[in-house]
């Protein structure tokens, strides 16, 4: 059996795609790599063949970027397309109807409000375009032979599709290259990771920071160019010198600044993309040992206080969030064994060996 993994929308070398899927299968089957990217090429990373396209230079000319992942589909030997998006699982049941092809589709998101949170749309049609996508995926969903979830609530949307085979690969982190990584020479008292934006609690952690006296880094990226506007203005005219907005970082960079940190920030605000999810970066903030400061919403909340490892609070409460802060900084004792909690958490259930187990089965479910 060979895999070829395909996507119209992340880049190659996506954390979940690249580093965990596609190494985790190479290791008992052959895997190529079809992803799009600025320029088109063609070579090995890592022992496994990758295939980018060119990517549209316009969200709105996306279906191009789909034509040329179906193409590059059509001339790739492989009996199992494992897809990740909606527009890639279009291609894949292309490629099923055209060369009998299985599919694996692999969902990470609730697809139809993550497409109508796009600063693209207009607000008066951001409704429509997610039922739309919604049904489009609904439509589509019956022809992937498997589906895998991040977690129990993706998942059980897709059983009420109907699909009976539908299971968990949850995007857990990788402790054995967590634990290679040193920390970096910062010593930050505040971090978060992410994309930085006024939805993600941007704002109130700024203010925290200052009204604290703490250090704060950010590193992620912006998620459009008018939240960066508003942000960078923001922070210029509070004066706040002890915030530092880094930028995006590779992973290693990123899990430096954590190690280097005191408290470790998850301050999501209420959405339908992200209400019932587990963000990566909260079980990376455990796997590193630091104690979290994260939200209330339901799916955050029950992983922070089943591992006991940090504070939930309103994140749209700024003196909450500065309780918090007072709090674990002015007892250190705490803040440790917060910290170890969430560390042996992730060393007992939220590993990536443990989700790798569930994808393998998945895939070898399909050679019988």
């Amino acid at each position: 059996m060979k895999v070829c993994i395909l996507t119209t929308v992340h880049p190659y070398n996506d954390q979940r795609i690249f580093f965990k899927e596609a190494h985790s299968l190479a290791k008992h089957f052959p895997v190529i790599l079809i992803a799009p990217d600025e320029s088109g090429w063609s070579k090995t990373v890592d022992n496994i063949p990758v295939v980018a396209v060119k990517r549209a230079k316009s969200k709105l000319l996306h279906f191009v970027t789909i034509w040329r992942v179906f193409i590059a589909g059509l001339r790739t030997d492989c009996s199992v397309v494992h897809c990740h998006e909606p527009s890639s699982l279009l291609v894949s049941v292309l490629l099923k109807a055209l060369q009998g092809k299985r599919i694996v589709y692999d969902s990470h998101e609730h697809y139809g409000a993550l497409l109508a949170s796009d600063p693209l749309f207009p607000q008066p049609i951001k409704r429509i375009i997610s039922v739309a996508t919604d049904i489009f995926e609904r439509l589509l969903t019956p022809f992937a032979d498997a589906v895998i979830t991040v977690d129990e609530d993706l998942a059980e949307k897709y059983r009420q599709f109907g699909h009976k085979n539908v299971s968990v690969v949850a995007n857990y982190p990788q402790l054995d290259t967590f634990d290679s990584i040193p920390a970096s020479n910062h010593d930050w008292d505040l971090v978060y990771v992410g994309g930085i934006s006024d939805e993600r609690g941007i704002f109130q952690m700024i203010e925290a920071a200052e009204r604290t006296n703490c250090s704060l880094a950010c590193i992620g990226y912006y998620t459009n160019m008018q939240n960066e506007e508003t942000i960078k203005n923001y922070i210029e005219e509070r004066g706040c010198n002890n915030v530092h907005i880094i930028g995006w970082r590779p992973q290693p960079d990123a899990i430096s600044a954590i190690k280097s940190s005191k408290i470790c920030f998850s301050i999501l605000h209420p959405s339908p993309v992200w209400d019932t999810a587990v963000p990566v970066k909260l079980l990376e903030y455990m796997s590193c040992g630091k104690p979290i400061i994260a939200s209330d919403l339901p799916g955050i909340s029950s992983v922070v206080k089943s591992a006991e490892c940090g504070l939930t609070v309103n994140p749209s409460d700024v003196d909450s969030i500065v309780t918090a802060i007072q709090y674990l900084l002015e007892h250190p004792k705490t803040a440790a064994a917060m910290a170890e909690n969430g560390r042996r958490a992730t060393e007992a259930k939220y590993n990536w060996n443990v989700a790798e187990k569930v994808l393998y089965g998945v895939m070898r479910s399909l050679t019988h």
